[in-house]
């Protein structure tokens, strides 16, 4: 059950950074504070969600392939998003 619950809840964080597209259509998200404040989500979200996958890989033992899959994935969500985050904020200090 565990595995399953798992599985689900990386599966479904897979999907969540692409949402982005249907709110960056609107005018709000677009203007300084509100794009940094979405964008700065959505990064914590994929390096969380890398977390997630990886301790309940790692720690969690669950080691399917679609979980393994879904690591790799997650793996470079973090990579962008961390690199997201270093932008936005070497653009307010510099």
């Amino acid at each position: 059950m565990k595995e399953r619950i798992c599985t689900a809840v990386s599966t479904v964080l897979l999907a969540a950074p692409w949402s982005i597209f249907i709110l960056r259509q609107k005018t709000w998200a677009l203007e300084s504070p509100g794009a940094e404040i979405v964008i700065g989500c959505y990064a914590a979200l994929m390096v969380l969600g890398c977390l997630f996958t990886l301790l309940a890989y790692a720690a969690g033992k669950v080691q399917n392939s679609w979980m393994k899959l879904c690591l790799v994935i997650h793996i470079v969500y973090a990579v962008v998003g961390a690199a997201a985050a270093v932008m936005m904020a070497a653009g307010k200090i510099f």
